[in-house]
């Protein structure tokens, strides 16, 4: 894996306290970075060595946001690095869509990335700090998961990431100027650190079947993936990518379905 240096960087992850925004927050603070997590939950982790803190916020509320950067560009000069992680809502279909998920969705997921986006160019945007801004998506803003499991995700949910990987082209266009820089990543299917127990139970031994073979590495993703992705993002060595969308989902999405869902049945049957 590459070695990323980001001491004496300054850098937010909202959603931190848990999952793919956990392992985030843990992999730049291995690397030097001063991580400040934005989460209306408690960390379920030890800081332990790092440099790192945790800020109660309300992601959903404009005013918290903008105390949240104001804190931490007067406490820090300047931010170095935003990663925009967090999620909210619940898994619902068309039908149980409520207005009150919805909002709740949508202000999280992609109202809370604009206005900490926003709160940035304001409080260093004139004196040409530049921040790197990754957005964390997912492949449900290119495709539409279907009700056949767990992992059916809301309409709130689908339209947030198509809009989020929107600002992100409208905030390096028109971020620029201000020193801002900004990508996105599109995860697939990421095992998190929490859930892997359950994911190797020998009683999901047939679900898991399913989901290796639908990669062509015949293995899942983890946390470390994006995470080493954002990293990658956020460095020097991407000084010139602005504006791009990285999916990464080690092949899934670009295979072609139905050759997929045949091949399945012929991988369990033995046939040719």
């Amino acid at each position: 894996m590459v070695s990323f240096d980001f001491s004496e960087k300054n850098v937010i992850v909202t959603g931190g306290s848990r999952g793919i925004g956990k392992t985030i927050a843990i992999k730049f603070a291995e690397s030097g970075a001063t991580v400040s997590i934005l989460d209306l939950r408690e960390p379920e982790f030890d800081f332990g060595h790092y440099k790192m803190e945790y800020i109660k916020t309300d992601l959903a509320k404009q005013a918290s946001c903008n105390e949240a950067v104001s804190i931490l560009s007067a406490k820090f000069g300047k931010i170095d690095c935003l990663i925009n992680n967090a999620r909210a809502g619940n898994k619902s279909d068309i039908i149980s869509e409520t207005e009150e998920n919805w909002d709740t969705t949508l202000n999280v997921s992609l109202r809370a990335p604009f206005l900490l986006s926003l709160a940035i160019i304001k409080h260093q945007g004139m004196e040409q700090h530049p921040c790197s801004i990754v957005n964390i998506s997912s492949v449900v803003a290119r495709f539409v998961s279907v009700k056949r499991s767990s992992i059916n995700e809301s309409v709130a949910y689908h339209v947030a990431k198509m809009g989020l990987e929107a600002l992100t082209r409208y905030l390096a266009v028109h971020g620029g100027k201000y020193g801002i820089r900004a990508n996105a990543i599109r995860p697939g299917f990421i095992v998190q650190d929490e859930h892997l127990g359950r994911y190797l139970d020998e009683g999901n031994k047939e679900y898991r079947r399913l989901r290796d073979f639908c990669h062509p590495f015949r293995k899942y993703g983890m946390g470390e993936d994006i995470a080493s992705a954002a990293m990658f993002l956020c460095s020097d060595s991407a000084q010139f990518i602005n504006g791009d969308i990285i999916t990464v989902d080690g092949g899934l999405t670009s295979q072609e379905p139905l050759s997929l869902v045949i091949g399945f049945e012929k991988d369990a049957t033995g046939s040719e």
